[in-house]
């Protein structure tokens, strides 16, 4: 019995020195406290749903269709399909748009938002404004993101007034630019290729609620701002998305 008793009490002695011994190895601070990493950038990074507050999705993989899940699918008028950012995308070369379904999802009266997509321009013309989205009409309602030359403008709009968010430039031509728009309470972010070039970030009122369809590659009127480019992966979220969630949407293939 006592035999067994000091080759227990000799295991758990071992077993402490090993513990000290690699505690030692461990990086320390002035005050001998042991260093761990700092794991907070890493916090939630495995847990990201970049489905979550999704309310429109087009991939145009050959088709048109929404995969959000909420089935606001899309109509093509004249675009094509071919090889784009990802599998598929739509090339519009004038006179062809998307137009999907009016629904209220779309509305965001009240909450932030996100909308990224990519785009790739045919041309950049000085005084030329091509309709990336919309689901609304200037002055009247909704909302609207397009490019005027090699500058992006997102507006906001009420009967009889709208609010403008721009940047100076910072489109590309001829290439693929990820282009996302932030709403964070009464501003307007704009980034590409994840930088913010944001210049005016505006003063945002509520739209008005919109019975519009949405639209991309055209104006409401479907008879003007015709898109010249490539659009591949539109997105828009009823959330505000955070910046390693748009990140990682840009990484992604």
């Amino acid at each position: 019995m006592v035999k067994e008793d000091l080759t227990t009490v000799f295991i758990i002695i071992s077993i402490f020195a090993l513990v000290i011994s690699l505690i030692a190895l461990l990086p320390q601070d002035y005050n001998g406290l042991v260093n761990l990493p700092d794991l907070t950038q890493y916090e939630n990074e495995d847990f990201i749903d970049l489905e979550h507050g999704l309310c429109l999705w087009l991939t145009f993989d050959n088709s048109p269709l929404d995969k959000s899940g909420y089935r606001l699918d899309g109509t093509l008028t004249n675009t094509t399909y071919q090889t784009g950012r990802f599998y598929k995308d739509i090339s519009c070369d004038g006179n062809d748009w998307v137009e999907g379904t009016n629904n209220q999802l779309l509305d965001f009266v009240v909450n932030n938002f996100t909308i990224t997509l990519w785009y790739k321009p045919y041309s950049i013309s000085v005084g030329t404004g091509y309709m990336l989205y919309t689901r609304g009409k200037y002055n009247l309602d909704g909302m609207q993101f397009y490019t005027s030359g090699s500058s992006l403008l997102f507006t906001t709009s009420q009967a009889a007034a709208t609010q403008i968010s721009s940047s100076s430039g910072g489109l590309n031509n001829g290439t693929w630019n990820f282009l996302t728009i932030k709403r964070v309470g009464s501003s307007i972010r704009i980034l590409n290729n994840l930088t913010d070039i944001t210049n005016i970030a505006g003063n945002h009122i509520n739209p008005l609620t919109s019975v519009r369809t949405w639209k991309i590659g055209v104006y409401d009127n479907k008879g003007d701002m015709w898109l010249n480019g490539e659009i591949d992966d539109v997105r828009i979220y009823n959330r505000l998305l955070t910046n390693y969630e748009i990140q990682k949407l840009y990484t992604l293939n």
